[in-house]
């Protein structure tokens, strides 16, 4: 079985509901191109790394994006080893 046969296989099993969580997965693993995500060459001001941080406000853990979706840091670094 290839490496790609495999993805399907395991892609086929998830449960819908957990799907949503599989999609953002893959989105951050596939290729993007600069038409999507231009490359500034200009240097960011401490000022203006203030701004974002202020406007996006403090985040969301990681950890708790995972739990929402019954996961875990530990449980994904096990799978990822077998």
């Amino acid at each position: 079985m290839t490496v790609l046969q495999r993805a399907h296989q395991l892609i086929d099993s998830i449960p819908p509901e957990r799907l949503p969580a599989l999609v953002g997965v893959l989105e951050m693993l596939a290729p993007t191109s600069e038409r999507d995500y231009p490359i500034e060459d200009e240097p960011v001001s401490d000022d203006e790394n203030a701004q974002a941080a202020a406007a996006h406000g403090p985040g969301i853990p990681f950890e708790e994006v995972l739990s929402e979706y019954g996961l875990t840091v530990e449980g994904i670094l096990e799978k990822s080893r077998k």
